[in-house]
């Protein structure tokens, strides 16, 4: 039975309120300036620290509520916005009739959902999907990239309720996004934060259907902005070398002047290099790594990174190299347990750029002449960035680790594998590269391609019997075909099958004649008795065979 209400709220002491005491208790009266009249109202009791006893006084809203029991079972406080006592009555008794259809499943539960979910802002439902993310995925840095991504969208759309979000505005949105310069692949990543949105939406009950599932992607192999090349074995060594000559290489966390400046070893660079190209891992993977992390005397040896860490979000352990776990063997003594290996700033691109320049001048500077020193200032060895625009950054490491596995002959699978890509096409396409020198390798073992001379085509037309110049021999031809032997002006037809042998005389040989083709058709003939009379030539091996069968 729903019940109807004035809530009681507490206001602070009017100017110029007195305690008086009166049946029900100590009341506050005072003089309201507007009539002029005396008003009384009892004071709180109680309220704890924040409204002590005495220092309130209680009043009534001047609208009704209603108390019922929803289909749940749960009581309920609604407003119903009315100071009329017998409309508020029949709100109650609509709230009363709304608990009754539902119980008898009349309204649906889930639409009714839906509806609430759409009077809620947009604002509060992204709010929830970057708390789902953060509990769901623990990785702060993604969920406040994907919530940045969505609110973008939405601001673009101009979005205020989930109705809003329809798959036109947001392809709209993301034309928008595309012309103020953005590259298709981060045109992708706003897609495909809006697209995990609707997804949540969906799964969590708020939407009756994600509209923007059918969204697809852009091809962002046709705007490539930032492509990275592989490193040659040499240009590896002469960068690891420069590595450990070089000096610590510093840098200010946050990039704030207040920041502790923060420094790298060159040993730890180079140790850093060597794990990056052994192990395929990237950034972050590597940030995370500690002494456990690393299992030297298993066999094989490996390197493993907890899920919370990798980018497919599960454990990757990953094989190396025997020579690459003896280096570490003897570098992590000294580290302290539990604690990263590596301590290494967000970009890292511009550390390795400095190595890179370093051993690019070292290697220009060993020259014997002149011309060579020319030579090398004008190629691409070392260089950051080469002539056709592609990069050699810290992620170009991983880049040269899949090209090394994929030259190595590994299967596809394999190179699938140690890359821990989702499909081959990622690891063959993107990341494995192929020099020129690797091209012209793979020709040589390709047939010759001279052009055959007339002495080379006979013989090959004398092998298939199609020259006069020197008969068939017996060897090539199959041995149930019939041998002809020509024996004084007649045709002897040899045979052998199933062991038995057959001949037959066909007799002198006569020039074949023609028939005569008349222009006359005869009346009620079929098509096929108007046909033309063509002479047959007559086939020895079919004939050999019948007889062959009758003996």
């Amino acid at each position: 039975m729903a019940t109807i209400y004035k809530r009681s709220i507490l206001k602070p002491l009017p100017a110029g309120a007195i305690i008086v005491e009166r049946k029900r208790g100590k009341c506050a009266s005072w003089r309201d300036p507007k009539t002029g009249k005396t008003r009384y109202a009892p004071l709180n009791n109680g309220g704890g620290s924040k409204h002590p006893s005495g220092t309130m006084i209680v009043t009534k809203r001047k609208t009704f509520d209603v108390a019922y029991i929803d289909d749940q079972g749960r009581r309920r406080y609604r407003a119903t916005g009315t100071s009329d006592k017998a409309a508020a009555e029949l709100i109650a008794a609509k709230f009363e009739s709304e608990v009754a259809l539902r119980k008898r499943g009349v309204v649906d539960t889930k639409a009714d959902g839906f509806s609430k979910a759409e009077r809620r802002p947009l604002a509060k439902h992204i709010d929830d999907f970057y708390d789902d993310l953060l509990a769901r995925d623990g990785d702060s840095k993604h969920a406040k990239q994907t919530q940045s991504y969505t609110r973008k969208v939405t601001k673009i759309i101009g979005a205020e309720r989930l109705s809003d979000l329809s798959p036109a505005s947001v392809q709209i949105a993301i034309g928008e996004i595309r012309s103020y310069g953005r590259s298709l692949r981060t045109c992708n990543a706003y897609l495909q934060a809006i697209k995990q949105f609707g997804c949540w939406l969906e799964r969590d009950n708020r939407i009756p259907r994600n509209q923007l599932a059918h969204l697809r992607r852009y091809n962002a192999e046709k705007d490539p902005r930032r492509m990275r090349r592989d490193l040659s074995e040499d240009e590896l060594a002469l960068l690891i070398d420069a590595a450990l000559s070089g000096d610590n290489w510093g840098w200010r966390a946050g990039r704030t002047s207040s920041d502790p400046m923060l420094c790298i070893s060159g040993d730890d660079r180079a140790m850093l290099y060597r794990v990056a190209v052994g192990t395929g891992f990237r950034a972050n993977e590597l940030r995370s790594l500690t002494p456990e992390s690393f299992g030297l005397d298993n066999d094989p040896p490996t390197v493993g990174v907890l899920a919370a860490y990798s980018k497919r979000r599960r454990r990757d352990v990953q094989p190396i190299r025997k020579d690459l776990a003896e280096l570490l063997r003897s570098w992590l003594k000294e580290m302290p347990p539990r604690q990263p290996v590596f301590t290494l700033p967000d970009g890292m691109a511009e550390m390795m750029r400095s190595d890179m320049e370093a051993a690019r001048a070292t290697w220009i500077d060993n020259t014997e002449t002149q011309a060579i020193r020319k030579q090398r200032e004008a190629s691409d060895f070392l260089c950051y960035q080469d002539a056709a625009g592609r990069f050699a950054d810290f992620h170009a490491l991983r880049h040269t680790y899949i090209t090394r596995v994929v030259n190595s002959g590994a299967s596809v699978k394999v190179a699938q594998e140690l890359a821990r890509h989702s499909t081959p096409t990622l690891t063959i396409g993107r990341y494995a590269h192929v020099r020129l020198h690797d091209l012209a390798s793979a020709l040589e073992n390709l047939p010759d391609s001279k052009i055959p001379n007339n002495e080379h085509e006979d013989s090959e037309l004398q092998k298939t019997g199609t020259t006069d110049k020197q008969p068939i021999s017996e060897e090539v031809r199959p041995a149930h075909r019939p041998a002809r032997v020509e024996l004084n002006g007649a045709m002897r037809c040899k045979s052998v099958r199933n062991g038995k042998t057959a001949e037959l005389v066909t007799g002198e040989r006569k020039p074949l004649k023609l028939g005569v083709v008349s222009d006359e058709v005869r009346s009620g003939a079929t098509s096929s008795d108007n046909a033309l009379q063509r002479t047959r030539t007559f086939n020895l091996l079919i004939k050999s065979q019948l007889l062959c069968q009758l003996s």
